[in-house]
């Protein structure tokens, strides 16, 4: 496999070659190593902040509400453990209900054209145990309706990847983001549906949670 990267630091283009997984789409690197590369999903933060002290003040805010429940009775375990949470998870609502909405209205905009499967991707790894296990993944050809010629992977939601090579097949793909696309949008849909319900109803139950320690106490 060959990768293919600008250095953001220096703007120098660099060509690697060697194994990954199929589907990475994210190159990290030592800062003036490039070559000590390795795939990732996406592009990865520098790892810093006080996380050591956030982990310390959790264990202490935890002691202390496990310390009330003990002295006062379940209800302060409620109200400690789940009020927070409720907090958070109302101040997070209207965004989650926002992305949901935004994820309903791309699949609606979708356009379907015709595709091509163009290669398919087998990565074979070793565990330490010496168990191996196979990643197929297919890769995909599309022309979009605006002429934008697109080759990507896909990873999920393709039936019987092994012998995909060849297969003629129709995408949908958003207007504006051909590289979100997917097969089937209603199996699309539903699976997002149950989704967003599960997130809404997660919200609820550490929300009444949250109120039924404050009304106990």
């Amino acid at each position: 496999m060959v990768v293919s990267f600008r250095d953001p630091a220096t703007g120098e283009e660099f060509a690697v070659t060697g194994d990954g997984e199929p589907g990475r789409r994210g190159v990290h690197y030592p800062r003036g190593r490039p070559h000590a590369y390795r795939l990732t999903d996406g592009p990865e933060a520098p790892r810093s902040g006080p996380g050591g002290a956030h982990l310390a003040l959790l264990a202490a805010y935890a002691g202390a509400v496990a310390a009330a429940t003990v002295e006062r009775g379940w209800p302060w375990a409620l109200l400690g453990f789940a009020g927070p949470w409720a907090v958070l998870l109302a101040y997070r609502l209207p965004g989650t209900l926002r992305g949901i909405r935004h994820r309903a209205d791309g699949l609606a905009a979708m356009e379907a054209v015709p595709a091509r499967v163009v290669a398919v991707l087998r990565n074979v790894t070793t565990d330490e145990d010496g168990h191996t296990s196979t990643t197929v993944v297919p890769v995909v050809a599309f022309t979009t309706r605006a002429g934008t010629s697109v080759t990507a992977h896909c990873a999920t939601g393709f039936p019987d990847p092994e012998n995909a090579y060849g297969r003629k097949l129709t995408v949908h793909h958003r207007p504006d983001d051909p590289a979100e696309f997917v097969l089937d949008p209603e199996a699309a849909r539903r699976s997002r549906g149950s989704g967003a319900v599960a997130d809404v109803l997660g919200h609820l139950v550490v929300l009444a949670a949250a109120v039924v320690g404050a009304v106990a106490v």
